[in-house]
């Protein structure tokens, strides 16, 4: 039997390696269905401010700060979306609220930070409950 060169073992060795890599680059992902308002909220809103906007349990939290009760509409109403969306994405130093108030900007689009406003929305909170 024919010995083979080093050469051609070398080439062989890459071309095996990188058919795999061929093949998966091939693969595309399936996209994921946007997440609601709602989804985002509970994800992300709800460990702080609950499931229907008026707080979690300050033994839970850690912290003895005051949060606002979205739920009551002297407290949401008034507030433009702008508010809203300048606090979700910066935290709350962005309105002169509470540091404790994280920003969101690196870990959701401004689509989701939309949605996760509109959810806010009193009205709809109180379906939430």
């Amino acid at each position: 039997m024919p010995s083979t060169s080093p050469i051609l073992r070398f080439l062989l060795a890459i071309a095996v390696l990188a058919w795999p890599t061929s093949a998966t680059a091939q693969t595309v992902a399936a996209p994921q269905r946007a997440r609601t308002g709602e989804e985002l909220f509970r994800a992300g809103c709800a460990a702080c401010h609950g499931n229907g906007g008026q707080g979690a349990v300050r033994s839970q939290l850690g912290f003895d700060e005051p949060l606002p009760n979205f739920a009551a509409c002297r407290v949401a109403s008034p507030e433009p979306d702008s508010d809203w969306l300048a606090i979700i994405h910066g935290g709350g130093p962005a309105r002169a609220f509470s540091r404790r108030m994280p920003a969101f900007q690196d870990l959701l689009s401004d689509a989701e930070i939309e949605r996760g406003v509109d959810a806010d929305n009193p009205t709809r909170i109180t379906e939430r409950q």
